[in-house]
């Protein structure tokens, strides 16, 4: 005899019964059946969860589920209480699906499998009673295909992973030159949690009006990057970076009276901070941003003719916009 309440017995044969992936695989299935569905969640060793009787536990359908290669892959063994029948129904996730996605999954399939007869008998109007008043009917009772692989969701960004960052950044100089525009590429290894390593390389130009000259600088850096918050879905992302540099600064200048340009150049170490925001609009691709400064450990004096023209200015403030590829 059916129950008028759909009833769901998901047996875990490998697996902890309170980790995220199982709690989603009670909410899917509460979303896809009805919040009035029965869903039972026990574990049991695989020997005694393969002998388990749907017909003991009243239930319309008898899941077993159970996880394999470091919960990369799922296998939903089923048995319909109607007839007895059984199957089997296997499940791969990528590497970077989080816990609850992988349940949520796992529960759609789950849902997919309850047989048409409980689902149509829980949907067949009831009479109402004194203690049973009509209701509308669910809009989420329809069963949820079963999502395979190639159906998934698109995996998500592992939250502190390796990535690749293309930047425009445009400087200004206080007190002084040696602001311009130009471009940053970096690359970002994951540490420990939050914290992860950064390398970047960049090149920027500008003018250094009262020396009649063209400024360059060429910098490398080497630092950590923080990563403190990310909301749930992995959409925004916030943190901060720290770099020691190594900055070359180079200046031509041509006049009307010199016959070739003169070039000089020197290396100046330093280092920079930044605050950085992110946003992922498609996959793995995000847009990010950074403001921050730069100091140069050392002060730069522009002579033209042995007069001092110019200066180029220890401490810079830059914006940088471009784009992450994570992995």
């Amino acid at each position: 005899m059916w129950l008028d309440a759909i009833s769901v017995v998901v047996i875990l044969a490998t697996g902890d019964p309170d980790d995220g992936s199982t709690r989603a695989i009670e909410q899917a299935l509460h979303s896809a059946l009805g919040n009035d569905a029965v869903v039972t969640i026990r574990s049991a060793s695989r020997d005694s969860a393969a002998g388990a009787s749907p017909s003991d536990d009243g239930a319309a359908l008898v899941g077993v589920v159970s996880w394999s290669d470091r919960q990369k892959r799922a296998t939903i063994h089923v048995t319909n209480a109607r007839d007895g029948r059984s199957s089997d129904r296997e499940i791969r996730f990528d590497p970077a699906d989080v816990a609850s996605e992988r349940g949520r999954t796992i529960g759609f399939a789950l849902a997919s499998m309850v047989p048409a007869e409980a689902l149509a008998t829980n949907d067949a109007p009831k009479p109402a009673t004194a203690e049973t008043m009509p209701i509308a009917p669910r809009a989420e009772a329809t069963p949820v295909p079963p999502a395979e692989p190639s159906e998934r969701p698109p995996s998500l960004p592992r939250p502190n992973g390796m990535a690749v960052d293309a930047s425009a950044v445009a400087t200004t100089a206080l007190a002084g030159y040696g602001g311009g525009f130009g471009g940053v590429f970096a690359f970002r290894l994951p540490l420990a949690g939050a914290i992860g390593a950064r390398v970047a390389l960049g090149a920027r130009g500008g003018d250094v009006a009262p020396a009649q000259a063209t400024s360059r600088v060429f910098s490398g850096g080497v630092g950590l990057t923080w990563q403190p918050w990310l909301d749930a879905r992995r959409r925004w992302a916030a943190g901060a970076r720290f770099d020691a540099l190594l900055l070359h600064h180079q200046l031509t200048h041509l006049s009307d009276d010199d016959p070739e340009s003169v070039r000089l150049s020197r290396f100046v170490p330093g280092f920079d901070a930044a605050l950085e925001g992110a946003f992922r609009f498609a996959g793995q691709a995000l847009v990010v941003m950074a403001v921050g400064s730069e100091v140069a450990l050392g002060r730069t004096e522009v002579l033209v003719r042995q007069h001092e023209a110019a200066t180029l200015s220890p401490v810079r403030i830059f914006g940088e916009m471009g784009v992450r590829v994570a992995f």
